[in-house]
């Protein structure tokens, strides 16, 4: 096998040029985002797999991507900043989101079925003092919809009263069980309309 001889000129440009890009490509992202040896700051950060789709976002408010359901974008009801998930289908599956409006903060973390919230875990609290934390569990949209499911089961402490709600199939209320923030406990099967019909404390 022949030997091909570099002569020393071409090596000596080739690490040439390849300095000078590395330094332009420093001096660039210097210029557009905040670097130093300890910290980076940017507005976005997408993480690819190795065909080049998306599979995570990190964002803010203004360059958070909107929802991507077999392969349509719908727009977002609130931009939060955050984190997205994608499936390897390029879906939207997931998230960790952050945001105030309206003067209240929610902070929430979500996964997805194919078509619509299936769990999350929710905070949410107002300059007036109102606050609910708790798990959100949800049924999947009917198939071939997207993000029409209804709650069905709902833990949480809601302006301290701790409660675990149970839905039925139409998301309406049929049992509850709480103790308020006086340590008054109730346990209540509820009609479809939302009337207590036995306090099965009592």
């Amino acid at each position: 096998m022949k030997t091909v001889k570099i002569p020393a000129i071409l090596l000596v440009l080739y690490s040439a040029i390849v300095s000078i890009a590395f330094v332009f490509v420093l001096v660039s992202f210097k210029a557009n985002n905040s670097f130093n040896e300890d910290e980076i700051s940017l507005k976005r950060i997408n993480i690819t797999d190795e065909k080049g789709n998306l599979r995570l976002v990190i964002s803010n408010e203004e360059r958070i991507p909107p929802p991507i359901l077999e392969g349509k974008e719908f727009k977002r009801a609130i931009s939060p900043a955050g984190i997205i998930f994608y499936d390897n289908k390029g879906n939207e599956c997931g998230g960790l989101a952050l945001s105030g409006k309206d003067n209240t903060d929610i902070g929430a973390l979500v996964f997805d079925y194919s078509n619509m919230d299936a769990i999350a875990m929710r905070v949410i609290d107002t300059e007036g003092g109102d606050y609910n934390a708790g798990f959100i569990i949800n049924d999947p949209s009917p198939k071939g919809t997207l993000g029409r499911g209804n709650g069905r089961i709902a833990l949480e402490n809601d302006n301290g009263s701790a409660q675990l709600i149970l839905n039925d199939a139409n998301g309406k209320p049929r049992l509850k069980i709480s103790v308020d923030e006086d340590g008054n406990a109730s346990f209540n099967l509820l009609d479809k309309d939302g009337n207590i019909t036995k306090d099965v404390l009592k």
